[in-house]
């Protein structure tokens, strides 16, 4: 069995939400300057891999076999945004396909603590760990598309 596209326009049940935990091995923080808005955009994006093998959701590991590939390459992009992914309840999106996964997860750098932990993930010696709620909308045999229903994320450190 593998997992169907949420067409609902209600936020989705935890019945039908995924979690993705990716292994995050590296980081890389930016500034986007825009010159038509003069606008300033922080963003934060993080590198790693997710293994599928780790996936609860064993009809979304399936649904993920034909781009497992892309499960190899995983980029999250923690940004500054307030743009609205596709539903009212999505706080980001993402995709899957053969070469690699996206993930942009939006309102992280005008949170509270966004520019903490992003602060402690440039100095970490420790590791940053990361799950992502996710329900797919898209489903093909190239790629999949995901809303994000929530993510959690910390900088975990060692105390001398």
């Amino acid at each position: 069995m593998t997992t169907a596209a949420y067409t609902g326009s209600a936020p989705p049940g935890n019945k039908e939400i995924s979690v993705l935990r990716p292994q995050l091995s590296g980081w890389v923080a930016r500034l986007w300057q825009i010159g038509t808005t003069n606008e300033s955009v922080p963003m934060l994006k993080l590198s790693g891999s997710i293994d599928p093998r780790r996936i609860e959701n064993r009809d979304l590991a399936e649904t993920l076999r034909p781009v497992e590939a892309g499960l190899r390459n995983v980029s999250v992009y923690l940004e500054h945004t307030q743009t609205e992914f596709g539903a009212p309840w999505s706080v980001g999106l993402g995709a899957v396909d053969q070469q690699s996964s996206s993930f942009f997860l939006g309102k992280f750098m005008t949170s509270r603590i966004g520019p903490v932990i992003g602060a402690l993930i440039g100095g970490s010696t420790g590791r940053v760990d990361l799950s992502i709620g996710v329900v797919p909308i898209e489903v093909s045999g190239s790629r999949v598309r995901f809303l994000v229903t929530d993510y959690d994320i910390g900088a975990v450190g060692r105390l001398s």
